[in-house]
């Protein structure tokens, strides 16, 4: 038979076309089955799974890939100069640490927005490692 019709693009048997098809789930054409929103008895997909965690290579944890990461306990920071680097001429952007109000506060200052980081706001570190992680996660799917 499957020479007389083809196969049919939605189940494959080749007793039927395409266009003659009946959805095994409600009975009506038009239609693969309930995975289909065009069904009476449609199920919506499962949500895909989340992304695995990122692991560190060098103490086990999760959430981070490597004791580069400000989430490590084995991190440790990089020697500051003496000076702070100059931005671009275009950067727009300083930084400034404070001890009180909120997380984060912008300020604009002529052509340059003041970004204030308030460390001893109880919120900080939740706050660096969702930041350093979708930092890292960014990076690693623009890679790959």
């Amino acid at each position: 038979m499957a020479a007389r019709f083809g196969k049919c693009n939605h189940c494959g048997l080749g007793d039927h076309k395409t266009a003659d098809h009946k959805c095994p789930d409600c009975g009506k054409g038009g239609h693969k089955d309930k995975s289909s929103n065009r069904c009476k008895k449609y199920v919506p997909p499962p949500p895909p799974p989340p992304p695995p965690p990122m692991v560190c290579s060098d103490c086990s944890n999760d959430g981070h890939d490597s004791k580069n990461s400000l989430l490590c306990p084995l991190y440790k920071p990089p020697e500051l100069p003496d000076i702070p680097p100059d931005p671009s001429p275009g950067f727009g952007y300083s930084f400034s640490i404070v001890r009180e109000g909120d997380l984060i506060q912008l300020e604009d200052e002529g052509d340059k927005t003041i970004v204030k980081v308030n460390i001893l706001h109880p919120d900080l570190k939740d706050f660096m490692d969702s930041l350093d992680y979708e930092v890292i996660r960014a990076l690693r799917d623009s890679n790959g």
